[in-house]
């Protein structure tokens, strides 16, 4: 009878301390995840209070910024409402498991995926536009991750849609913004102005740091449309009334606006600002767009300083990450534990769980201390083959994980070709069938005088559509062998930093970029990777004189990449003019070539 009248006092407890946690949650998540930490006695809550305790600690440390360890607090929660037709809490429960699932990295972005979608489905029915509106937001977030940006942009709108329901005006400019984002990957650049222009309405009604970072992206989109002026207008706004460490973006899009311009003194003002930041990350920023801008220059002796001070700075950053790390094991984590094992312990089986915890937090200590130990190690190994290489391009490969870049760029073209194979087969089929028309059409006319003057038209038609289709076949076997030389350069383990830009430059937007790399940055490239190829050849084309734009279509010529899509992005010339140089190019090259 005491022990029936203890457990009860306990469950009232506990009730009124996760009804104060679902109160305050949404103004005060502090509070809500002091008050569910205090909890005593976890163990001996009833299966809903388990299961409500553990989304409602979820929820309160994604509110709160504390990192989740794993995901077994919230599967508590997960298959206690999905079981007993909780709709509501199970929705939500399913979306917060996403959430949990994205903090762990690419591995589980795909059951993050999934659990978004089932969350997807437990809300239809449900009027909430508060949590719709997270559930879009995130779901369009990951989707947009991953790269699939056609994907994300209805999820981007129904977040929109949703929080304009909650008259949420930040959040509706950051969906705003992430909507014309969008639009830019995508090159549709009339629907990217449309989605920026609706943007500025909210000047008046968010914060108006929030409003200059939304300026900024802005201003990004005027400097891909070439438009510098606007860019720069932008960009010098923002500068003025950006008072955090963000700052330095702007001035970092500045420098590139004017390395672009080739306006190197006002780039040079803006450089002093980042290197005056003191920070590891702004710095070796910084002396990269330093270094590209002596290459540019042809400034070889300074561009090799710049990358020297590029790359020690982002070992750097390495080693200060790696100084930050927290290995302190959340007090959450205990409670998890506690909740998964049985209502009523006894004394022995209670200290046997404590000691299981110290086990699991002194093994995650050591754990992280090898670690660290292991990577300082191999920063010290890395240093001492820098100092042995004289090569910049080895350098820059020996720094770069090239296993992650050749597997999504194998795959990337591996789909492709296969595209381009099926489109020639189809061709092939499509020949015949025009083949056999004509000959049937041909003997027609000699059968029946009468139906000759039609029929000659059809067969004349006939006969420019199978032109047509021979023509589009050679076309198809020319990219077909561009792509193989592409992947010649993967395959033989080509600068990585190269082999991105010639992806970027044969596909458009079709394929990512891991990074940055702007038109300016394309002869520099191109150049190294020729030096590597051929280095009598590189040698003789740095001689030759030639404008910037005929020069880079030199080198993607003597490069094996006689394209003309690839050589309209890199030399920024409208196809028509690609192909009034390509010839004199190409004579220019064999010529070259010849001397060898």
């Amino acid at each position: 009878m005491g022990l029936l009248v203890v457990l009860t006092s306990c469950n009232r407890d506990a009730e009124r301390c996760l009804y104060m946690a679902e109160e305050c949650m949404e103004t005060e998540p502090g509070k809500a995840y002091k008050c569910l930490s205090e909890m005593e006695d976890v163990g001996n809550l009833s299966a809903e209070q388990r299961a409500r305790y553990a989304f409602l600690c979820t929820q309160a440390m994604h509110k709160c910024y504390i990192p989740f360890t794993n995901d077994s607090l919230i599967n508590v929660a997960v298959e206690y409402f999905t079981k007993h037709n909780k709709n509501h809490y199970a929705a939500k429960a399913l979306l917060y498991k996403g959430v949990v699932h994205m903090q762990y990295g690419i591995k589980n972005l795909g059951k993050a995926e999934k659990a978004f979608a089932q969350s997807e489905k437990w809300f239809k029915g449900i009027e909430d536009n508060q949590y719709k509106a997270m559930l879009y937001d995130q779901y369009a977030t990951l989707l947009s991750y991953r790269g699939r940006y056609r994907d994300a942009l209805p999820y981007f709108k129904n977040a929109y849609f949703f929080y304009s329901k909650l008259e949420s005006f930040p959040e509706m400019l950051s969906a705003n913004g992430e909507i014309a984002n969008i639009y830019v990957r995508l090159r549709d650049m009339e629907n990217a102005k449309v989605y920026y222009e609706k943007g500025l309405q909210y000047k008046d009604k968010v914060p108006s740091l929030l409003y200059y970072f939304y300026l900024r992206d802005y201003a990004n989109f005027f400097s891909i449309s070439k438009e510098y002026e606007k860019a720069e207008q932008m960009l010098l706004e923002c500068a003025q009334h950006i008072n955090t460490k963000a700052v330095y973006d702007v001035y970092l899009k500045l420098a590139y606006l004017y390395l672009d311009k080739e306006e190197y003194d006002k780039m040079m003002v803006y450089t002093d600002k980042i290197l005056r930041s003191n920070d590891s990350y702004w710095m070796y920023c910084c002396y990269r767009l330093l270094y590209l801008m002596c290459h540019q220059q042809g400034l070889y002796d300074d561009a090799n300083r710049y990358y020297e001070l590029y790359r020690q700075n982002v070992e750097k950053r390495a080693i200060e990450e790696l100084n930050n790390w927290d290995i302190e094991i959340p007090l959450m984590q205990k409670n998890t534990l506690l909740i998964e094992e049985n209502r009523v312990l006894s004394g022995w089986k209670l200290w046997l769980t404590i000691g299981a915890v110290t086990v699991v937090v002194a093994s995650g200590v050591i754990f992280l201390f090898v670690k660290r130990r292991h990577i300082r190690y191999l920063l010290e190994k890395n240093q001492e083959l820098t100092d042995a290489s004289s090569n910049i391009w080895k350098l820059k490969g020996a720094m770069t994980n090239q296993t992650h870049v050749v597997e999504r760029l194998k795959k990337a073209m591996g789909d492709m070709k296969k595209e381009h194979r099926d489109e020639i087969c189809r061709m092939k089929e499509d020949m015949k069938c025009l083949e056999a028309d004509i000959k049937v059409l041909k003997n027609k006319e000699r059968e029946n005088y009468t139906e000759k003057k039609e029929l000659k038209r059809q067969l004349t038609d006939l006969e420019k559509q199978l032109k047509q289709k021979t023509e589009s076949l050679e076309y198809t076997e020319e990219q077909r062998k561009i792509d193989l030389r592409i992947d010649y350069f993967v395959m033989h383990g080509r600068d990585s930093i190269a082999v991105d830009m010639l992806l970027q430059l044969r596909y458009g937007e079709e394929i990512r970029a891991k990074y940055d790399i702007r038109a300016s940055e394309y002869l520099p490239i191109l150049r190294g990777l020729l030096e590597v190829e051929d280095p009598a050849l590189h040698h003789k084309l740095e001689g030759c004189g030639l404008p910037k734009n005929k020069m880079t279509m030199c080198y993607l010529i003597a490069l094996g990449l006689d394209d003309v899509d690839m050589m309209s992005r890199a030399a920024c010339l409208a196809p028509n003019s690609v192909k009034a140089y390509r010839k004199e190019c190409r004579e220019v090259v064999v010529a070259l070539q010849i001397k060898n």
